[in-house]
């Protein structure tokens, strides 16, 4: 878990230029690198945890967000984390952290960042050697190296930008 959060800190490192702001990133909540801090999201969505389900409500309640989806509720939370008065409940952020490290890991993402990238993989041999790493997280890694160098207009672009801000940049 201690080489997931490196690279984490490493990939938000490599995230930070795409915006040209002064986002910080903040280290991960209490917990979050302890297995035994708590439940990691599997099976179960996050509205599923006892943790999160009156955040969600709360903030995702709402007409057009499928709270069936984690992927739909994270993105909420973010964008509700933009607010002052939006704030979550420690319980809920150290979840939201935990199943943010656990998406990095998943092979399923990675698959679709080879998807939205596939013409840019194409045309850079160093981007499609890194479809080619194997270790949880390190495929999704290097290809977030790559952003500043793909076409700001691109889908590749787009969805490196969106996940690496969802996920890097903490609520």
């Amino acid at each position: 878990m201690q080489r997931a959060a490196v690279i984490l800190v490493c990939l938000a490192a490599f995230c930070a230029p795409i915006f040209g702001q002064n986002e910080q990133v903040k280290p991960p909540p209490p917990g979050a690198n302890n297995p035994a801090a708590g439940a990691v999201p599997s099976d179960g969505n996050l509205l599923s945890f006892d943790a999160c389900k009156e955040d969600v409500h709360r903030l995702c309640n709402k007409e057009g967000i499928d709270l069936k989806s984690d992927l739909a509720i994270l993105e909420c939370l973010q964008d509700a984390g933009q607010t002052e008065s939006a704030t979550l409940t420690r319980q809920c952020e150290d979840l939201v952290w935990q199943y943010k490290v656990k998406l990095t890991q998943d092979e399923r993402f990675t698959q679709a960042a080879v998807k939205y990238c596939q013409e840019e993989i194409d045309k850079n041999p160093a981007m499609k050697k890194c479809t080619e790493l194997t270790q949880p997280g390190y495929a999704l890694s290097c290809l977030l190296e790559f952003t500043p160098n793909v076409t700001a207009t691109s889908q590749c672009h787009a969805f490196l930008r969106k996940w690496c801000f969802e996920i890097f940049f903490s609520l």
